[in-house]
């Protein structure tokens, strides 16, 4: 499976001169993409990752007291995880959306306000270029699908 970017739009701005040194250069961008139908297995693995990214929880596994899991892992368990502990269970925490996933239309849209820098600009050269070609202008040691996903994480951090 790979990823079809179906827009993406970069709007570079200027803020207003302020009282910390100037105008600063940031961008808008945003983007949307579908995942390419698919039947084999790692390819429905990233797609509900991704689905996963776009929830507001996220469920995650909860230890009862971290210093007598440390203490099981390295003596009772001997590192092999053959046997559960039994202090752990299941709790939810809010998640930090990076994208949001529209079920209806079976897409992900990414929006964000990001500093105008020249990494940014790099990570932007690298997604307009796939979508315009599907493929990469660098070599990566990873599937398509997983880099587009790393650059759109990526450019989430670069938040302005």
């Amino acid at each position: 499976m790979t990823i079809k970017i179906t827009h993406l739009d970069v709007r570079a701005k200027v803020s207003e001169n302020d009282s910390y040194g100037g105008p600063v250069p940031y961008a808008i961008i945003n983007c949307t993409w579908k995942f390419l139908p698919s039947e084999e297995e790692h390819d429905v693995q990233i797609k509900e990752m991704a689905i996963a990214e776009a929830e507001s929880y996220r469920r995650i596994l909860t230890l009862d007291d971290p210093l007598k899991y440390e203490k099981w892992i390295a003596t009772e368990c001997d590192f092999s995880l053959e046997k559960n502990y039994d202090g752990w269970s299941r709790g939810w925490t809010h998640n930090d959306l990076v994208w949001t996933y529209l079920e209806k239309f079976d897409t992900f849209h990414f929006r964000e306000w990001i500093a105008w820098t020249t990494a940014t600009k790099a990570i932007l050269n690298e997604l307009f270029y796939y979508k315009s070609t599907g493929e990469f202008m660098d070599l990566y040691r990873c599937t398509p699908d997983s880099v587009v996903l790393h650059h759109i994480r990526a450019l989430s951090t670069y938040w302005d």
